[in-house]
């Protein structure tokens, strides 16, 4: 089964950068993807390691990027006792489509498309 997908589209907020109980960077963002001129899709974005401290250095809401990952379904309970669940886009590329200044050119980085190490009952970024 091949689950790819491959998104153009801008970020609707600044990165957040959060760091796993094992030292692991995770990076969250929601891109806007417009399919249309009247419709815009957004997507919830997650990137590790490398790829997640570049995103939140050099990444800031309106940052055109253009990314490479796999659909992913996350579920859990909440404190109250709910279910709840979300599809997001597992990154595994991002690249910067905006041009860089000086001062914040992003580093040349190895694709992080290991998967294997992600906590999956860690809760990074509390109930949403």
């Amino acid at each position: 089964m091949i689950n790819h997908c491959i998104l153009l589209g801008r970020l609707g907020a600044d990165p957040e950068l959060k760091y796993t109980s094992s030292g692991t960077a995770v990076c969250k963002f929601r891109l806007a993807v417009q399919r249309d001129k009247e419709t815009t899709d957004w997507f919830s974005i997650v990137a590790w390691k490398a790829t997640a401290e570049n995103c939140a250095q050099y990444l800031h809401k309106g940052s055109q990027v253009v990314l490479q990952g796999r659909l992913q379904e996350n579920t859990w309970t909440t404190k109250s006792g709910d279910k709840r669940s979300r599809v997001e886009i597992n990154a595994w590329q991002v690249e910067f489509l905006d041009k860089p200044t000086e001062e914040k050119k992003p580093k040349p980085q190895a694709a992080d498309n290991e998967f294997g190490d992600i906590p999956e009952d860690e809760d990074i970024f509390g109930d949403e």
